[in-house]
């Protein structure tokens, strides 16, 4: 494509192929490290429920088929078994969908928020303004240098500056005020 030799075309190949293989490795060490943190947490919130039953006297587990262990000797699995934290408990089963589903929710409602101040803030268009200020908040201000030969059409809340060889592009600048902020200002 580029009109090289095939020595270039092979360097590239090994150099894009390092590249994907450090970029898989990375992800690799990011998964690896999001679930070891995720055991981390869980083995701390385990031994905080071993903490908290021994400081309300709880000394023992009693399982359902009759059997116990003292709270101090209890390993992680007995917290599971003692507990039920299995797949086919429907509680855990709904409370790792919901939970999963939470993320997607508030970024979500991120984005939504952002895109809703963003919205607030932008509230005139401009075109070729360089070396000029128009500012059109609540009260209208317009700071203009060399202004020549420009058309300024001005309404209830809309001033409109353009060139008048450009008269033809009103309808643009309409239809474009029309899609991005809606009938407010048409």
């Amino acid at each position: 494509m580029s009109g090289l030799g095939a020595e270039v075309r092979k360097r590239t190949d090994a150099l894009d192929s390092l590249g994907n293989t450090t970029a898989a490795t990375g992800k690799g060490f990011a998964i690896g490290s999001a679930a070891l943190t995720g055991l981390a947490l869980l083995a701390s919130y385990i031994e905080e429920i071993r903490i908290g039953l021994t400081r309300l006297g709880n000394v023992d587990l009693t399982f359902a088929d009759g059997s116990s262990i003292s709270v101090a000797n209890a390993t992680f699995i007995d917290f599971m078994d003692y507990y039920e934290v299995h797949l086919m408990n429907p509680k855990v089963l709904s409370g790792m969908f919901l939970g999963s589903m939470m993320a997607f929710l508030f970024c979500g409602l991120t984005m939504n928020a952002v895109g809703r101040a963003a919205g607030l803030k932008c509230h005139s268009l401009i075109y070729n303004s360089k070396d000029n200020m128009v500012v059109l908040p609540k009260g209208k201000l317009a700071v203009i240098d060399g202004l020549e030969g420009f058309l300024i059409a001005e309404s209830d809340n809309v001033l409109l500056i353009c060139r008048k060889d450009e008269e033809h592009a009103i309808r643009k600048y309409v239809n474009d005020a029309q899609m991005q902020l809606g009938d407010d200002f048409i």
